[in-house]
């Protein structure tokens, strides 16, 4: 997937559709008016805010800037983030003990609640 999204990156002429030279198969988002990869595990859906020129030169690109309307995550992505998360959340929960109304204990130092 990262060697045809560097293929979709090159600039091409507008009657090129991108996706058809980079191989990948479009997919219809839910908010946004335009496609998105279909397959992709990960997908923001964003509205164009600005557009900052970042220089005149060649390769000198642009800024572009955008709000997020809608994240798609992989549930697969997901299961395993929240795997990770529950197990280190578990480990270190596992190190502070409520002590008392304004103290707590770690391990082996006590400190105050603010």
């Amino acid at each position: 997937m990262v060697e045809q999204a560097s293929l979709s990156s090159c600039e091409y002429e507008k009657d090129i559709d991108e996706f058809i030279k980079s191989g990948f198969t479009k997919k219809k988002p839910h908010i946004v008016d335009c496609s998105s990869i279909d397959g992709s595990p990960f997908i923001m859906e964003c509205k164009l805010s600005n557009i900052i020129e970042l220089g005149r030169k060649p390769g000198s690109g642009n800024l572009i800037l955008g709000e997020v309307l809608c994240f798609h995550i992989n549930n697969d992505i997901l299961e395993r983030q929240k795997e990770e998360l529950t197990q280190k959340f578990n480990a270190n929960i596992a190190d502070i003990n409520r002590a008392q109304l304004s103290n707590n204990s770690m391990s082996n130092r006590v400190f105050n609640n603010p």
